[in-house]
């Protein structure tokens, strides 16, 4: 039994290792934050990372593998709180690498020091597609 079980550890290291690897996130690249649009649709929770505006995170996930090119997805931040006169904003500088959609948070009054749902929203097709990235707080 005991080499039964040192066996199911091993295959599901390797099966996260291989996971891990599928999701296309560059080894060293300048963002820390990996969100994934498909955990987020389907409600898994986690804590909730802390980002700062003008830091880079990224999105993996089916609904960024579908695409081409990062102008066929539209990032909106949904903001929890209006301060700043906005319900959301659209990310304007975003950019594709390795089905990992690299995305700078905005630097706005009014965003900082709360919650941001992150929503993608795939276009170009006859139907749009909307994912849920997750929550980031802004500080």
């Amino acid at each position: 039994m005991a080499s039964s079980s040192r066996l199911a550890l091993v295959c599901s290291v390797l099966f996260v290792s291989a996971s891990a690897w599928a999701l296309g996130v560059p080894p060293d690249e300048e963002n820390s934050l990996i969100l994934h649009s498909t955990l987020g649709s389907l409600g898994v929770s986690r804590a909730i990372p802390d980002v700062r505006p003008g830091e880079i995170f990224g999105i993996t996930g089916d609904c960024v593998s579908r695409t081409k090119a990062a102008e066929d997805v539209r990032v909106v931040f949904a903001l929890d709180d209006a301060r700043g006169g906005y319900k959301a904003v659209l990310a304007t500088d975003q950019r594709k690498d390795n089905n990992v959609l690299q995305v700078r948070v905005p630097d706005l009054a009014g965003v900082a020091n709360q919650r941001v749902e992150v929503q993608l929203f795939v276009v170009g097709r006859d139907t749009p597609v909307m994912c849920n990235a997750g929550t980031i707080h802004i500080g």
